[in-house]
């Protein structure tokens, strides 16, 4: 069933997918028992982030057109009637009486001054109610003084004007007394009560005393404190929170004395502060330990994984021979070796990565999948050189079975040199303590993870963490490249994940 979103519509996103998953399944099309698709392949087939299929598939199973089950996924219920019937017609009429709601209750200019009148029988006299002919805008452009009668204005300036002068007599008896004694402590916030400056001037002389790094400062730790309130809230909507801070990213980066760094290009393999930070990200959130010089920024998993196929280790696989068999091989200029580059792929791994390989010439065969994940013995007896996995190879049985497997496999790619695992990480759940980087101790295995999976499609960039022996290839080799990914880009995403935001929204998901 093919499943299709329309981002023009009032109706929200996973209210429009929840409608179809339901009509399918109250009309036969998806039958009892169907596992439907995972939230990351379903994301990817209705073009929709991973946030708006978790929220449909929550909602269908609250209305019980479906049912989860650990580590399996989820499948369709058998229908008898949903305890909820039509979700987008009612939010749609919630959102409609909430605006009528909230349009009735805005306050008029004349609705102000009257409310006021009543309540202030004082002061309602020297009211006047302006008439219909009198424009709202003027009132708004002269705002109406509610407070109390101002004095003659020669005695207020004459009061004010004495009132500074002895606060400023108080601070000069500090500043002789000694600033750091108690009594000038108290003396000096004795003076500061009695300064009676308007707020303006306050806030002129709090700004000379700290300096621009400080306020900064002060203003990004406040608005990160409110970015995990809101991530933190019972109606957190991971949209329009990820969309709203990458949004002040850019704009922090675009408006600021940073745009001056636009004019700079961030090297070949990424910006060496952006590399530092998803180094610190990565272990935070998957415990994979990497080195920011092992790093390389691109413009997507596509073009990153075409690159590394590029090398000559990944498609001209050496055999090191000693002895008479190196002499051999060197008199044979090389062809004895006779050995060719050859990947492995589980069953359902797309066709598009397959073909990434194949365009590299480099020959693909799926491996066959067992109970315990990826088959062994056909990496062991194919002659493989390379094997390409995901978190969806991960069977949905034993658990410790396939941590045993998992070691098998790395211990496979360990005792040949020319042997490389490719992982793309596609997981976005904090506690994933599946992935082959993680225990990767003869670093055989070549890591990528994009943002277009943490985040949402529309967002290109990708970065990989190679294999030292990899990565020094790979930078002799694009040396002379530019990065593929917009330095604007790598900025944004470094303010975005140093102030906590990716992994509050990441939070945020699992959560649901």
């Amino acid at each position: 069933m093919n499943f299709t979103l329309d981002v023009s519509s009032k109706i929200k996103l996973y209210y429009q997918l929840y409608n179809q998953i339901a009509e399918g399944i109250k009309c036969g099309k998806i039958p009892a028992g169907t596992r439907l698709p995972s939230v990351r392949m379903l994301s990817e087939e209705a073009k929709a982030s991973k946030n708006t299929v978790t929220k449909a598939y929550s909602e269908l199973e609250k209305d019980g057109f479906i049912y989860s089950e650990s580590k399996r996924g989820y499948f369709v219920a058998e229908y008898k009637g949903a305890k909820n019937e039509g979700p987008a017609q009612d939010e749609q009429e919630k959102e409609s009486q909430s605006r009528k709601k909230e349009d009735n209750s805005i306050p008029t200019v004349d609705s102000i001054l009257k409310q006021y009148a009543q309540n202030n029988e004082s002061v309602a006299k020297s009211i006047i109610i302006p008439s219909e002919d009198i424009q709202s805008e003027s009132l708004l452009k002269k705002p109406v003084e509610m407070s109390e009668p101002k004095k003659n204005a020669p005695v207020a300036a004459e009061e004010a004007k004495a009132e500074e002068s002895k606060a400023e007599a108080d601070r000069t008896e500090i500043a002789s007394a000694g600033q750091n004694t108690p009594e000038a402590a108290v003396a000096e916030n004795k003076a500061d009560e009695k300064l009676s400056l308007p707020e303006a001037n306050d806030l002129a002389k709090a700004s000379e005393k700290a300096s621009e790094k400080d306020l900064e400062k002060v203003a990004e730790e406040a608005a990160t404190k409110k970015a995990v309130q809101e991530a933190e809230s019972s109606d957190f909507d991971g949209e329009a929170f990820f969309e709203k801070y990458l949004f002040e990213s850019y704009k922090n980066i675009l408006m600021t004395g940073r745009r001056k760094l636009l004019y700079a290009k961030s090297g070949p393999f990424g910006d060496e502060s952006f590399r530092r930070v998803l180094a610190d990200f990565i272990f935070k959130f998957h415990n994979i330990k990497a080195s920011p010089e092992n790093i390389i920024v691109g413009s997507g998993m596509e073009m990153l994984l075409w690159n590394v196929l590029q090398l000559k280790c990944m498609n001209t696989p050496v055999v090191k021979y000693r002895g008479l068999l190196n002499l051999a091989n060197q008199a044979s200029e090389g062809n004895l070796q006779g050995l060719k580059a050859f990947a492995a792929v589980a069953e359902d791994t797309a066709q598009s990565t397959k073909q990434i390989f194949l365009d590299a010439n480099i020959p693909v065969r799926e491996v066959p999948v067992d109970d315990q994940g990826i088959s062994f013995d056909f990496l062991v007896t194919s002659g493989t050189t390379i094997v390409y996995v995901t978190p969806g190879d991960i069977p949905l049985g034993s658990f410790e079975d396939n941590k045993q497997r998992k070691q098998e496999i790395l211990d496979w790619a360990k005792k040949v040199p020319y042997r490389y695992i490719i992982e793309y990480d596609t997981d976005t759940s904090k506690e994933a303590d599946s992935l082959y980087k993680q225990d990767d101790d003869s670093d055989k295995v070549i890591y990528i993870n994009s943002f277009s999976n943490l985040l949402c499609q529309g967002i290109n960039a990708a970065f990989l963490i190679l294999p030292k022996d990899v990565c020094n290839e790979y930078k002799q080799h694009y040396a002379n490249f530019d990065c593929s990914l917009s330095y604007l880009d790598q900025l944004a995403l470094t303010d975005f994940i140093t102030k906590g935001h990716l992994e509050s929204y990441l939070n945020s998901l699992e959560d649901l």
